[in-house]
């Protein structure tokens, strides 16, 4: 689908929408970008979302937008096509624009938009002895069953699941699931939302009444573990304003103590850490969670 301007015949503002299954789009992203995983779900095709190309036969720029709303600008963009497009997908639905501190200097946020700072956690060793030692910490009585699809329907973020796998039969195909349990009660539930390139999204999430008692760790090193397994590094990210609500106390190892210091993140724990933003256009920044 041609959606060229008119009013500019230059090649830079020139934009066509492409399927994500385009063989030249891996390249032209940066490998390392936010919320990686989320990208190359769709870009290996476990995933849906929309692309926009300045070149549909050798595209040198795109704008991605994923069914979930994370939208990528690929390396070497021009002002003007991410300002064309970014424009184009507002008129559909909201943009959640993923802006690295690693973006060039010479490009600018969109008009109107907020900024939701993020923390981003990676290089997590899968055979460290500290995730072998949660994972030996199960308390007796407690057990780890994968998420089917009778499981998920009793799940706290079945929702959040079909929203980024676009179905519930999709997460189950292309995501990953484990749920800590009391017999049949659910106390934890560990999920990879997306299986990138090399590495796995992942995040958890316990039941109110056990929060506190490290139980989410042991349910992540179990993942962790699973992940490992299918040939997959873990990444965990979350809003910069939400770490200390969202982390229970004695799961902190998967964050560490990371400080801030000249924009980016030391390494904590035994994640590695950096910061980098999101830019919300058509979205109450009270809704982002």
């Amino acid at each position: 689908m041609s959606l060229s301007s008119g009013a500019c015949p230059e090649k830079s503002h020139s934009m066509h929408e492409c399927q994500t299954s385009h063989q030249v789009l891996p390249a032209l992203f940066d490998p390392d970008v936010p919320d990686q995983p989320v990208l190359w779900a769709v870009l290996k095709g476990r995933h849906r979302g929309r692309a926009l190309v300045d070149d549909l036969h050798q595209p040198s720029q795109c704008v991605l937008r994923t069914d979930a709303v994370l939208t990528f600008a690929s390396r070497h963009i021009t002002q003007a096509f991410l300002d064309q497009a970014i424009d184009h997908f507002r008129q559909i639905e909201s943009v959640w624009l993923v802006w690295p501190v690693t973006i060039s200097p010479e490009l600018h946020a969109p008009e109107g938009a907020q900024v939701a700072q993020r923390l981003e956690f990676y290089d997590m060793d899968p055979r460290s002895e500290m995730l072998a030692s949660l994972r030996k910490g199960l308390p007796d009585g407690f057990e780890m069953q994968p998420i089917d699809q009778q499981l998920i329907e009793r799940c706290e973020w079945r929702d959040e699941m079909e929203f980024y796998g676009g179905s519930i039969d999709n997460f189950l195909a292309n995501g990953l699931g484990l749920c800590m349990m009391i017999g049949d009660e659910i106390i934890v539930e560990a999920y990879v939302s997306s299986f990138g390139d090399t590495t796995a999204e992942i995040g958890a999430v316990t039941r109110e009444a056990y929060r506190g008692r490290g139980y989410a760790a042991i349910a992540c090193a179990y993942l962790i573990e699973a992940c490992q397994q299918r040939g997959y590094q873990t990444y965990w990210s979350c809003d910069a304003d939400k770490l200390s609500k969202s982390v229970e106390p004695k799961s902190r190892w998967s964050f560490g103590t990371a400080t801030t210091q000249d924009g980016r993140r030391k390494p904590g724990g035994e994640y590695r850490a950096r910061t980098g933003d999101l830019l919300v256009a058509n979205q109450a920044l009270s809704q982002l969670s």
